[in-house]
């Protein structure tokens, strides 16, 4: 997943999220399991999100400072 876009990941995210609400009259460990994993998406969705800001502030401090 690492090399998915950040739309992608945002989509998967999403249908993750709609599969859990049909999650509720699942196997509960299946539901235990579906839910860690959409958790660690989420994680690695928010750390990128976090990347990508920096490095965007980063590159806007620059830019400014060359101005």
């Amino acid at each position: 997943m690492i090399k998915m876009s950040s739309n992608s990941l945002l989509i998967k995210l999403a249908d993750r999220l709609h599969n859990i609400m049909d999650a509720r009259i699942s196997d509960p460990s299946f539901r235990e399991r579906y839910i860690k994993e959409t958790e660690l998406i989420a994680k690695s969705m928010s750390e990128r999100i976090l990347h990508e800001s920096k490095l965007l502030y980063s590159f806007l401090k620059i830019h400014h400072e060359i101005e």
